[in-house]
């Protein structure tokens, strides 16, 4: 976890890890993740969306500091995967996915955004490579806020409560 001095717990932030998963998910374990993290973002206030690909995961989360830091100690804890990398930051704006409470991404379920898909996976690889991870997280958070924003309507989940 990157160091943050003393920050204030009701103030918008947001992480990102990219992690590595213990074994292959079929559809079905990725359906009982997805329906684990939507709980799980509702308990804690956050939204973001995951991408599972070749048995390595990216998650990005925002909400208010203290949810996300209560939320990564579970996720931390999880069996399933292995952290590789983690960043967090404050945001100095809204947030970027007010509608996904969680949006899980896979190429099974999502042929038609094989895009957002291939954009992923160059940034595994980048974090492999060993590239600044702080650049290359935010560069895909910004890519995929802007898949967002240009997400036709039926590709959008619920708004929140």
């Amino acid at each position: 976890m990157t160091d943050v001095d003393a920050p204030d717990p009701d103030a918008p932030y947001r992480c990102l890890y990219y992690s590595k998963a213990k074994k292959p998910l079929s559809d079905a374990e990725l359906t009982e993740l997805e329906e684990w993290c939507i709980d799980k973002n509702t308990e804690y206030n956050v939204t973001g969306y995951l991408v599972y690909y070749d048995e390595s995961f990216i998650q990005y989360i925002e909400g208010r500091y203290f949810d996300i830091h209560n939320l990564m100690k579970n996720i931390e804890q999880d069996k399933r995967h292995e952290i590789k990398v983690r960043l967090e930051e404050r945001m100095d704006t809204g947030r970027l996915f007010p509608g996904w409470r969680m949006r899980i991404f896979t190429r099974l379920r999502d042929s038609d955004m094989e895009g957002v898909l291939f954009v992923h996976l160059a940034t595994m690889e980048k974090f492999k490579q060993g590239h600044d991870p702080e650049k290359v997280a935010w560069n895909l958070v910004d890519i995929m806020s802007q898949v967002f924003r240009f997400s036709s309507a039926d590709r959008q989940p619920p708004a929140l409560k």
